[in-house]
């Protein structure tokens, strides 16, 4: 298993007609700040992204299909 808080776990977005995209979580710049941890994605006015996760661990989740506008949470280990 990972660290709680998801640092160093990257996010890979491909889609039809989109850029591969790519993202990872990382520490905030100081204890006495505080940032938004989400990653987003510009996807333009596709409908549905796959999404792979890469864990600190080494793990990858499988490709995952999702539609777009929505909010996740992977979870290590789960589909």
């Amino acid at each position: 298993m990972s660290n709680r808080s998801a640092i160093g776990v990257r996010l890979a977005v491909t889609g039809q007609g989109l850029r591969p995209q790519a993202q990872e979580v990382q520490n905030p710049p100081s204890f006495l700040s505080c940032n938004d941890r989400g990653l987003n994605f510009g996807v333009g006015r596709a409908e549905q992204v796959d999404l792979r996760v890469r864990w600190p661990s080494g793990k990858w989740n499988s490709p995952q299909t999702l539609r777009t506008n929505q909010v996740v949470f992977p979870v290590e280990g789960r589909a």
